[in-house]
């Protein structure tokens, strides 16, 4: 996730949990650039370009990090068991996870920069990923014996399915709105970026795995084949948006 500029959340959702502030030095190449206190057991989940980071607490409350405000607690509004912030965006959107332990149950909530909290409303045993500059968040979710892919976009939610595929996994979305993700159990990990439809990335004799996608659409993963052993060679690979390599 990428920023350009100063993000601040609203106040009102977010309360300073220490009055304790982190220092910027200026160290050499391959150093730590923030020492931070009292930031020893913070849980990192993501990071944007004007250093605001997004994660949780030691006892599990989401929180948002950065060198000018310090540690600042997300409140959602209401009491939960287990929070934590595991995305944000340049528009200082943070995607949030929560769970209350007494009946097993688990959300999601956009913290918007305006104030707003709004409920991502995804079907049962969801699993999100990437939250791009539009709000839209990729994921997937287990039913009936299978695992499907799905983007979610201000409450619609675009499935994604391949009759002749197996179980689906999303990995990351762009903020052209392409999502990255792979079909696997039916056959080699056939990687692919939806826009508008399924573009699968060539494998040639081969599985691929995607892990990253920019704004161009090109895909950053690994693609493997088998020698005459049988063992796995993995190679890093990039892909272009039409899915050759």
């Amino acid at each position: 996730m990428f920023l350009v500029g100063m993000v601040v959340l609203v106040f009102s959702l977010l309360a300073p949990l220490s009055a304790n502030t982190a220092s910027l030095t200026i160290p050499p190449i391959g150093k730590v650039v923030y020492s931070a206190v009292p930031l020893t057991n913070f849980w990192a989940r993501a990071i944007i370009n004007c250093g605001q980071v997004a994660g949780r607490t030691p006892d599990g409350h989401a929180a948002i990090w950065s060198i000018h405000g310090g540690l600042r607690m997300i409140n959602l509004g209401f009491n939960c068991d287990w929070s934590e912030a595991f995305a944000i965006n340049d528009r200082g959107t943070v995607l949030v996870t929560t769970v209350w332990n007494k009946d097993y149950r688990s959300g999601f909530y956009l913290v918007h920069r305006n104030g707003r909290i709004q409920e991502v409303n995804v079907p049962p045993w969801s699993t999100l990923h990437g939250l791009n500059n539009k709000n839209q968040i990729v994921g997937e979710f287990y039913a009936n014996y299978t695992q499907r892919g799905f983007i979610w976009d201000n409450g619609q939610i675009t499935f994604i399915t391949d009759p002749s595929q197996g179980f689906c996994t999303m990995a990351a979305i762009n903020n052209a709105g392409q999502a990255l993700g792979m079909f696997w159990g039916n056959g080699p990990e056939q990687p692919f970026l939806w826009d508008s439809g399924i573009v699968y990335l060539e494998t040639p004799d081969g599985e691929g795995r995607p892990e990253a996608v920019n704004d161009k659409g090109e895909v950053a993963g690994a693609y493997s084949v088998y020698d005459a052993d049988g063992s796995n060679i993995r190679y890093p690979v990039v892909w272009t948006p039409d899915g050759q390599m």
